[in-house]
């Protein structure tokens, strides 16, 4: 209980040498007390209360020799929940002796010192405050204020010109004299004992704590702590499975600041959730655990039960800590990225500040615990550094939504309220706001809704480093229409520990959104590109992947390529066959792409690590739209698309035409299908296409009395009916086209298939 003593405030005492105190916020009694028996114990509010199991006596006595030659004022926080009787009521001793014996009513256990009796027999409940001598009974010197309905408050003795006697209800904010008396025949003591006797029913209804004895204590003015003055130091959202540590959910406080600073009144915010912190005080460079209060008895150390502690979401959240004064001590947003592995996001480990001294923390100061018991609750974190963050200050990512604001995403948070840039040689000072992962600015009418640079002048972190002339492309996008984006790429069966991923591709000339596209599985699982603000530039592919990191690393982009990485969730997709489908804001199918491991290459014996890539975009009419990744590229091309746009266009007549006449099916993304162009007419034609063999026999049917008005392409990739390889060598590819109003024309032309 440290609600009102003054003495607990914020701002730190300097200590004297004849100062004794004792709040009990150790979460244990210290050596300087002596007992009747073991019915006393520390409860979860850090108050000494009897436990007893039937009627009796109870006596605790404080040692506080050390601080007897200056203790000229004794103050301590006393509740007794019941009203007094010659049953029920408690002394407090001021004695050169410990006074630890069962004395009677009206006795003063044979103390030589100062007793006050609190409850008395009968109606007439006051505080009184007696001298005693020995085996005589006591004599009393002063009676006052009424506890008929018991007595939660402190008091304080105060030695002047005789004794004067104080008493601060709970409900008060100072204290009120009881009475004085100029009685001084005893002027040092050794101990201060606290005696309870009880009925069964009151055996656990006596509560003693905020222990103090010393100079007269002159109040300070409170103290208001900085921000970061007191930091969340560690994390257990998701104790179970248990590593070892109790299946609880906790929170640990760090105190930087060089002296002791009182939580009382403080609040704990989980997400917009509010609770006060009743009680508790943290020790400079020392540590506090925040629980449930119903589980304060599970932890050693420093435990602060908090009622209604609430859920911590094991995938993510945000988590603030406020001042008596409603100010921002510290805030932290984690989520499941921060865990190193699988393991640690399955539960059973805590997230460790690394460095709790910074004046700023973010992701960049997080990490999995890499204790063996899966946390270090009220110790040293196991992974505490010293020193500054060593990644420099860095630009991460950023983006735009349709509303023109630009996000700013960095590895450490920006300190600053505006930014200036440059954008199309036009200077701009606009206000910069702040979300707990990002900033952002309001770019207006000026900006263009075609790919240009914006360069921003310099972007302040909160360690003071500065990030100066940073460009980047970027334009107002739109929402996504039909037919202009498609997938282009999926990895369904990754390499041990690599990432599944899908890669789309902007086949527009227009700046596209991604905001809002879900991204499906077969059995309709599906996961959202939700609001990071990610576009896609005219004619660009952009690779999502819940490992971006990963997958650059495995499939390195070729120097003359720059790649696009958007780091997101995605459903899980089967390794051999399956179904990617991309849906729009409105649930409305985009487009679907059906995988299956036996379309893949035939020079293909092992499909892990290999991806299912387009072969063209916009596809051509028949089914074969996709090919293996080639080899040459490492397998797969994530983030930029490779399509072959330098055909040389083999004239067969007015309306037809070919890739080339030759092609090589090796998978090496060049030259690799023969494609057939027929450009549109005004009247319907029925169209057969056929590749036969140097034998006359027909190998592949690509097309049978199709009826066409428009522009259309085929493609061969040198597979027979059967989607076997076709062996290297000379094939005629047999074209018969049936106009509505004029005659069949056929045409035969001769193809080489190269190794």
């Amino acid at each position: 209980m440290k609600n009102l003593l003054p003495l607990f405030l914020l701002l730190p005492l300097l200590k004297i040498s004849a100062q004794c105190e004792d709040s009990f916020n150790s979460g244990s009694i210290n050596a300087l007390w002596n007992f009747t028996s073991n019915e006393f114990l520390v409860n979860g509010n850090e108050q000494l209360q009897l436990q007893s199991n039937g009627a009796g006596f109870a006596a605790a006595s404080w040692n506080i020799s050390d601080c007897s030659n200056e203790a000229v004022e004794w103050q301590f926080y006393i509740k007794q929940s019941f009203a007094g009787s010659t049953n029920n009521y408690g002394k407090i001793f001021l004695s050169h002796n410990s006074v630890i014996d069962s004395g009677g009513y009206e006795t003063g256990n044979n103390s030589v010192g100062y007793m006050i009796r609190l409850g008395s027999a009968g109606s007439n409940d006051v505080i009184e405050f007696f001298r005693t001598d020995g085996p005589t009974s006591p004599t009393l010197l002063m009676s006052g204020f009424n506890i008929s309905s018991g007595i939660n408050g402190w008091i304080k003795i105060r030695k002047f010109n005789g004794f004067q006697l104080y008493f601060m209800d709970n409900d008060s904010a100072d204290y009120t004299l009881v009475g004085a008396t100029t009685d001084n025949t005893y002027n040092a003591f050794n101990f201060l004992s606290w005696q309870c006797y009880f009925t069964s029913s009151n055996s656990s209804n006596f509560y003693l704590d905020d222990c103090y004895s010393g100079p007269v204590y002159i109040p300070p003015v409170a103290y208001e702590p900085s921000f970061r003055e007191v930091v969340i130091n560690e994390i257990m959202a998701d104790p179970s499975p248990s590593n070892g540590l109790p299946d609880i959910e906790y929170v640990e406080l760090y105190n930087n600041a060089p002296f002791a600073i009182s939580l009382q009144d403080w609040q704990w915010v989980n997400s917009s959730t509010i609770k006060p912190i009743t009680n508790g005080s943290i020790d400079s460079n020392g540590y506090a655990i925040l629980c449930d209060l119903s589980a304060v008895f599970n932890f050693t150390g420093n435990v602060i039960g908090i009622e209604s502690f609430g859920l911590l979401t094991n995938g993510g959240d945000s988590l603030s800590l406020l001042s008596p004064a409603g100010e921002l001590v510290d805030f932290v947003a984690y989520n499941l990225n921060d865990y190193e592995n699988d393991e640690g996001k399955e539960g059973g480990w805590s997230l460790e500040q690394i460095r709790p001294h910074l004046a700023c923390s973010d992701h960049f100061n997080w990490k999995q615990s890499c204790h063996v018991v899966g946390g270090t609750p009220g110790i040293q974190n196991c992974q505490y550094g010293n020193g500054d963050p060593e990644e420099d200050f860095a630009l991460v990512d950023f983006g735009i939504d349709t509303l023109g604001r630009v996000f700013l995403w960095t590895n450490r948070p920006i300190l600053q309220d505006s930014i200036a840039i440059q954008y199309n040689q036009s200077e701009y000072h606009l206000p910069l706001h702040h979300l707990s992962d990002s900033a952002w600015f309001t770019a207006g009418e000026w900006m263009d809704s075609s790919l240009q640079n914006i360069k921003i002048h310099h972007l302040n972190s909160c360690l003071s480093d500065t990030l100066s002339h940073i460009q980047f492309a970027i334009g107002k996008p739109q929402n996504i229409q039909p037919k202009e984006i498609f997938i282009s790429e999926v990895l369904s069966h990754p390499y041990e520990n690599g990432s599944s991923f899908v890669e789309l591709f902007n086949s527009s000339p227009r700046i596209v959104t991604l905001d809002e596209l879900h991204i499906e599985n077969a059995n309709g699982d599906n996961n959202c590109i939700a609001y990071h603000h990610h576009f896609i530039a005219p004619k660009t592919a952009i690779c999502v992947s819940e490992k971006s990191d990963v997958v650059r690393e495995q499939y390195p982009p070729p120097p003359a390529f720059a790649a696009c990485y958007h780091s997101a969730s995605l459903p899980y997709f089967t390794q051999s066959t399956g179904q990617v489908t991309l849906k729009n804001r409105w649930d409305k199918v985009m487009e679907t792409m059906e995988y299956n491991e036996e379309i893949h290459h035939p020079i293909i014996y092992d499909p892990q690590g290999v991806s299912f890539e387009r072969i063209k975009i916009p596809c051509p009419q028949n089914d074969g739209c996709w090919t293996s990744g080639a080899e040459h590229y490492g397998f797969a091309t994530p983030g930029y698309f490779i399509e072959d746009k330098n055909w040389p266009h083999q004239e067969l007549n007015g309306d037809w035409s070919l890739s080339s006449e030759w092609f090589s099916p090796n998978n090496d993304m060049k030259n690799d299908q023969l494609f057939i162009r027929r450009k549109g007419s005004e009247e319907n034609h029925l169209i057969t296409i056929q590749i036969h063999a140097i034998d006359g026999w027909v190998v592949r049917h690509l097309t049978n009395y199709e009826l066409n008005l428009q522009a259309a392409e085929w493609m061969w990739d040198g597979k027979d009916e059967n989607g076997v390889l076709c062996a290297a060598g000379i094939y005629f590819l047999h074209i018969v086209d049936q106009p509505s109003t004029s005659k069949k024309r056929e045409m035969i032309k001769s193809i080489v298939l190269s190794p």
